[in-house]
């Protein structure tokens, strides 16, 4: 008979015992059953709130009866301050009164406006003070332009100046405003005398407007210049009635590349 060949095979599983059921005692049994119970009563925790969407109205109208319910509590005596170091000695003291006192001495400095020069004191006070036709806004303007450019000096354009001049457009100190005024006079001059004043034939519009913090007439003219050297410059002037005298004076010239 042909010989078998034994393939190797897997020992048997082994099988669990069967579990063995334990038996308690008495005291046992009911000390399990009490530790079950105790598990079972702990109190659970209390589900989230559900946040409710209210309309704008209603939001404010429950926080202005809250807030009217809620009493205010008041903070006493929850802060005391600890004494630590040494008391001042009296010549700290006196530098530190000399000290405040400066800091206010400098202050008070501050705040002053800054004197005015002898020379723009003088601009000031010449203001409409020249004799020119000075009923009607063209005609005045073209004398005051002529006048002033003859010689292109400082004085000549402040003496047609009315005196809100110095109070007109930004916070200027009247040195400032006076120094770019001859320095834009200065490069005029560079150029020779003005040749001919021609204002525009536009009618000229006279309207109320608030300088200084008073209403006054205004009214603007618009022109050209010719120099001596055959340069043509545009120039544009506001001008402002006197109200005692019905005079008109400028109060604002501007003559792009040499006066703003």
């Amino acid at each position: 008979m042909p010989a078998t060949i034994q393939y190797p095979m897997s020992p048997p599983a082994k099988r669990k015992p069967p579990p063995v059921r334990r038996e308690y005692t008495l005291e046992e049994l009911t000390r399990r059953i009490k530790a079950s119970r105790d598990r079972t009563a702990r109190p659970q925790p209390a589900p989230a709130p559900v946040r409710r969407e209210l309309p704008l109205e209603d939001l404010l109208r429950r926080l202005a009866a809250g807030g009217e319910r809620v009493a205010v509590k008041t903070m006493a005596n929850r802060f005391r301050p600890v004494l630590r170091g040494r008391p001042l000695t009296r010549r700290e003291k006196a530098l530190m009164l000399l000290m405040t006192a400066g800091l206010g001495l400098a202050i008070w400095l501050q705040a002053r406006p800054a004197p005015v020069s002898a020379h723009t004191a003088y601009y000031q006070s010449i203001a409409l003070s020249a004799r020119l036709d000075a009923t009607a806004p063209q005609t005045f303007t073209e004398s005051a332009l002529r006048a002033v450019g003859a010689d292109w000096r400082a004085a000549s354009l402040f003496a047609c100046v009315h005196p809100s001049f110095w109070r007109n457009g930004p916070a200027i100190h009247p040195d400032g405003r006076a120094a770019r005024v001859e320095r834009g006079l200065t490069r005029l001059a560079a150029h020779g005398p003005a040749v001919s004043v021609l204002t525009f034939s536009a009618p000229t519009a006279v309207e109320t407007q608030t300088i200084g913090g008073v209403d006054r007439m205004t009214s603007r003219v618009a022109g050209q210049m010719e120099l001596a050297d055959g340069t043509v410059v545009r120039f544009a002037a506001s001008l402002v009635q006197d109200e005692s005298t019905k005079r008109w004076g400028l109060v604002d010239l501007m003559i792009p590349g040499f006066l703003p």
